[in-house]
């Protein structure tokens, strides 16, 4: 609150938030009878990654220059956010001579909000740079075998992924004698491997991928904002999503697949992704670039 900062170099505002997760179960049962086996693996993430510059109650007339933040460098306010991932759950169930059930389910739930923010502020620098970024990395791997007189298996991934990053310049004076870039930016890059086998004198199994995926990518200047730059002014959002790449030959083991074998057979997968992503850039009228 009223800070002000007069740098003859650079002057950079970060936040960085890392996180990496390799969890995973596993359960397995062996029987002369029945037997039944089920192994569960949850994930939550929730982050929120903030770098901003706010004149709240800075008193600009008190300055010659009514300059909050002058560099004679430049100045970077910078978010980002970088989660990866690795779910593994197996199940497996064996009964000699009687009923054989595994199952195996993953479930990752994760919300990531990265913003990068100048409000109700004057800045000025050689280049000035805003922006947030996410790069999201993360992998399922579940899978469930039962054997017996009948079997049964099922395994189930299901990934719920909400991740924003968000720039925004609301009351802002900004003045570069070089370049202005204000940017937002995802990543989202998944491999899915689910796979079920049931065998017997009866097999069944079946095999369920979910992903939805409710990114949100957004730049916004408001009305009252202004963007003075000596050379270029680039206000950019983008996203990117990878959903089983093939880029070698282990990209070919992704997958969602079931096989059952017996004299009678009952096989089933299921596939589903479900992208509603927004992706924008909004100048509002009134704004000054």
């Amino acid at each position: 609150d009223k800070a002000r900062i007069d740098s003859t170099a650079d002057v950079v505002v970060r936040a960085l938030h890392r996180g990496d997760a390799d969890s995973g179960g596993g359960a397995a049962a062996v029987s002369g009878g029945s037997s039944g086996a089920a192994g569960v693996d949850v994930t939550l993430f929730q982050h929120k990654t903030e770098a901003f510059i706010s004149g709240d109650g800075f008193d600009h007339s008190a300055e010659s220059d009514g300059l909050m933040v002058k560099a004679g460098g430049d100045v970077a306010v910078e978010a980002r956010a970088d989660v990866s991932f690795l779910s593994t759950v197996m199940g497996a169930a064996v009964g000699l001579n009687g009923v054989a059930g595994a199952g195996s389910a993953s479930v990752v739930d994760l919300s990531l909000e990265t913003l990068a923010y100048l409000k109700d502020v004057e800045v000025a620098g050689t280049n000035v740079a805003v922006r947030a970024d996410n790069d999201v990395d993360g992998r399922f791997i579940v899978g469930a075998v039962a054997g017996g007189s009948v079997g049964f298996g099922a395994s189930l991934a299901l990934g719920l992924l909400n991740p924003e990053a968000r720039v925004s310049l609301d009351k802002a004076i900004v003045t570069a004698s070089n370049d202005i870039a204000v940017s937002a930016s995802q990543r989202l890059d998944l491999g899915i491997t689910v796979a079920t086998a049931g065998g017997g004198a009866v097999g069944v199994a079946g095999a369920v991928s979910v992903m939805t995926a409710d990114s949100v990518t957004q730049v916004l200047v408001s009305g009252d904002s202004e963007l003075n730059a000596g050379n270029d002014v680039l206000l950019e959002a983008s996203t990117t999503t990878l959903v089983n790449e093939r880029s070698g030959p282990a990209g070919y083991l992704q997958g969602v697949g079931a096989a059952a074998v017996g004299a009678a057979g009952f096989g089933a997968s299921v596939d589903v992704m479900v992208l509603r992503e927004q992706t924008r850039v909004s100048v509002a009228d009134g704004a000054q670039i």
